[in-house]
């Protein structure tokens, strides 16, 4: 319950206290007098948010609506039942939110950003911003699409999409297993759309699985064998199959170590060596075209030049520096400039004057030559840069002159090892030529490629016995894809839009309907479908939510704020342009109100432009009224 709200700068109003004790009170007078800026108050202070007719107002926006015109700032305060305190402040660039509870002292401010505070009021008044919202506009639930009032439905019950719900509901429906608990959560967390889309896709994968069982055949069953006829391979033994190429390997082998190598093998060493030359040749004569830079030293003297000129400077820059310091100091001394302490300054007026003064003529000379300094710095820096730079880069030049030297000799040995080499491969080369090497080498290529053939086929052997060995399993794994097919598609069935949501509905709208029940006969009769669209009907006829004037769609509205509101109860209930109730319901209109707090809620508040609005007798509880009579100026009654 809200016992009582302060404005400070909100709209018309520069400051303003109201008592709202009563059970319902009753904001009431013209247009045009500040009746919304009252309304706008409570749900900022509750919400932190304003909303106008069309839609929520950005952050951004909230100044320029709420802040009295001339002023900088706008305060809300109220003070909920229990006594906490809720304050908060409006500029053109923040908010603010703070809480304060009442400690037997005092008001103890609650720690935590605004975040972490908001979500501690919901705590306290037991809703979300969702519920809150729809409890402090008429509008809300009739603007949101199916979806949104969903969502709104299940928050405002604590009841449905829940992970254990959702799982339930599948164990009801004999679905039980991992799968089902991961689309238990997806469901609660990401929406029962997503959920069925992760169905889907498992769907889809069960029945790419059952394409691939079903595009396996039968494995290749004959080859080529080394004599050149047609192997089958479901009648010969892996083993025997190896020990024939084994066979072969230890006979290639020993042709290589009888005849060595063979000319092809000669001649191509011959080229690697002449390549091996080439390149040496070419390293050695980099290494000796490397020369250092010959003005490396003559560089760095100058460099130690400026370096020397640089420290000289930034040495008077420190010294003049200190010197201002110090005038500044007398310029505005606390205790006595030349004596520390708290004690009475010994000088005398006129010596402090011509202290002074002259600590002013050493000022400026000071300023005059640290300017000095600052030209002569700034056009030594970069030279600084440009030399240490160029030190840098020759001494880089010089050591790597000197790597290159030192690898002459090294270079040169390698040299003369690689032409020794090629001499000899040369010679060999030669020798394998006279004596008919390439008969040999015949022979060994033909051996290969018969080792080659053979490694072919026992390859293929093993895989006509591992296709064999799948294929007797095949009939299980199509069963087991078949299995889970199914069951996907089960999955999917149950996270359909007529599923296991749809029954979370039905379980969450009973407590909705029984209480529309209740309060539904101020229009007629009032039904929510299981995809949550209203019907009224009045007087036989039943008309959806676009077939109602303006005044039964606004009393629609309020029937489903007080449902969504006070199951359970939520502390305050706003209704706003009661008149258009009363202009639809004419007298019954006072029943309305009566029904809206027979349900007890902490505070109700009406706000209505009509003189009708006013109640002109008690109604089940002590009724406040507030008569706004102009801009900034009520009247409690």
């Amino acid at each position: 319950m809200i016992h009582l709200i302060k404005l400070e700068n909100w709209g018309p109003y520069g400051e303003l206290e109201l008592d709202l004790d009563h059970a319902m009170t009753v904001f009431t007078g013209p247009n045009g007098v500040g009746k919304s800026y009252l309304r706008d108050a409570i749900v900022f202070a509750i919400t932190g948010t304003l909303r106008t007719r069309r839609h929520v107002a950005k952050k951004n926006q909230i100044a320029g609506v709420a802040i009295r015109d001339g002023a900088k700032a706008a305060r809300v305060e109220v003070l909920l039942a229990g006594g906490m305190r809720v304050v908060r402040r409006v500029t053109a660039t923040t908010q603010t939110l703070e809480l304060f509870d009442p400690d037997g002292t005092g008001d103890r401010v609650i720690p935590g950003s605004s975040q972490e505070l908001q979500d501690e009021l919901y705590r306290r008044l037991g809703v979300d911003e969702g519920r809150a919202l729809a409890a402090l506009d008429s509008r809300h639930f009739l603007s949101l699409v199916e979806d949104e009032r969903k969502a709104l439905l299940f928050r405002a019950l604590g009841a449905g999409v829940t992970a254990e719900a959702v799982e339930k509901a599948f164990v009801a429906r004999g679905l039980t297993g991992a799968d089902v608990q991961s689309l238990a959560r997806a469901a609660a967390r990401d929406g029962f759309r997503r959920a069925e889309q992760a169905a889907i896709e498992m769907r889809r994968s069960a029945k790419r699985r059952m394409d691939e069982l079903a595009a396996i055949r039968e494995p290749e069953r004959t080859v080529t064998g080394l004599n050149g006829r047609t192997l089958d391979l479901g009648t010969i033994g892996l083993e025997q199959l190896e020990l024939r190429v084994s066979s072969l390997e230890h006979e290639h082998d020993a042709m290589q170590r009888s005849h060595g190598r063979t000319l092809g093998e000669t001649r191509a060493l011959v080229e690697s060596h002449r390549r091996q030359v080439g390149e040496l040749d070419g390293e050695i004569e980099a290494a000796r075209a490397a020369e250092e830079p010959e003005d490396l030293a003559e560089t760095e003297a100058e460099l130690g030049e400026v370096e020397t000129r640089l420290s000289e400077l930034r040495g008077w820059q420190e010294k003049h520096r200190a010197m201002l310091q110090i005038a500044d100091s007398f310029e505005r001394p606390s205790p006595c400039p030349a004596i520390p302490g708290s004690f009475a300054c010994p000088a005398t007026a006129k010596q402090l004057k011509e202290h002074a003064s002259a600590l002013r003529e050493h000022r400026d000379e000071a300023k005059e030559a640290l300017a000095a300094i600052d030209e002569l710095l700034a056009e030594m820096l970069p030279r600084h840069d440009a030399l240490h730079a160029g030190v840098r880069e020759r001494r880089a030049q010089a050591d790597a002159a000197k790597r290159a030297a030192a690898r002459i000799p090294d270079l040169e040995r390698r040299l003369s090892s690689v032409r020794d080499q090629l001499a000899y491969a040369e010679q060999v080369a030669s020798e394998l030529e006279d004596a008919g090497q390439s008969k040999n080498a015949e022979a060994i290529a033909e051996l290969k490629t018969r080792l080659a053939r053979g490694r072919e086929i026992v390859a293929a052997k093993r895989a006509f016995d591992a296709g064999r060995a799948k294929l007797a399993g095949l009939a299980q794994d199509r069963a087991a894809a078949v299995a889970q097919a199914e069951r996907a598609n089960q999955l999917v069935k149950a996270l359909e839009s007529d599923g296991i949501e749809q029954d979370l509905v039905r379980e969450a709208l009973a407590p909705i309907r029984e209480r529309l029940a209740e309060t539904g006969t101020l229009l007629g009769a009032v039904n929510v479908a299981d995809d949550l669209s209203l019907v009224v009907t009045i007087g036989g006829r039943a008309r959806s939510e676009s077939q109602l004037s303006e005044g039964q769609w606004h009393a629609l509205g309020i029937l489903m704020q007080d449902a969504l509101a006070s199951l359970p109860a939520f502390p305050v209930l706003l209704v706003d342009e009661i008149e258009l109730l009363v202009q639809e319901m004419r007298g019954r209109a006072l029943g309305a109100l009566q029904r809206l707090v027979s349900r007890p809620y902490g505070s109700v508040f009406v706000f209505g432009a009509s003189e009708r609005a006013i109640p002109q007798k008690p109604l089940g509880g002590s009724i406040g009224v507030v008569w706004c009579q102009g801009p900034g100026v009520v009247v409690t009654l």
